[in-house]
């Protein structure tokens, strides 16, 4: 919760749940999912900087996980510069609950960084 959020986590013994959704179209099946309300309207970066592998990340509204909204999604932060965790930008609403994917490229596991910056 809050405006800029950090948490930790892991993916060693993750699945995918039936119907869910592959960010940037990249199978996992080690997915990790976090919520988020916003506090306040305006640009957020939502990254996985620190984790120790190579994620996937997606942000998406809705409650059900075969049917939710693409937010934002994101392979690669860098791929070229070797920066093979995620981030993605997007403007946030007061009051609206984000559905947040972490997920193992092709099924890459390891510790989780999730950090939410306010811009």
């Amino acid at each position: 919760t809050g405006a800029n959020p950090t948490a930790t986590g892991s993916n060693q013994f993750a699945t995918n749940q039936s119907g869910e959704p592959n960010p940037a179209n990249v199978s996992g099946n080690t997915s990790v999912w976090w919520t988020w309300t916003a506090t306040a309207s305006g640009s957020v970066a939502i990254s996985t900087a620190g984790s120790d592998f190579d994620t996937t990340l997606g942000v998406y509204r809705g409650n059900a996980v075969d049917s939710l909204t693409l937010v934002a999604e994101n392979d690669d932060q860098n791929f070229n510069a070797g920066i093979v965790t995620s981030r993605v930008v997007f403007n946030a609403i007061a009051g609206r609950t984000y559905r947040i994917l972490v997920n193992g490229f092709r099924g890459d596991v390891g510790v989780i960084s999730l950090s939410i910056t306010t811009l």
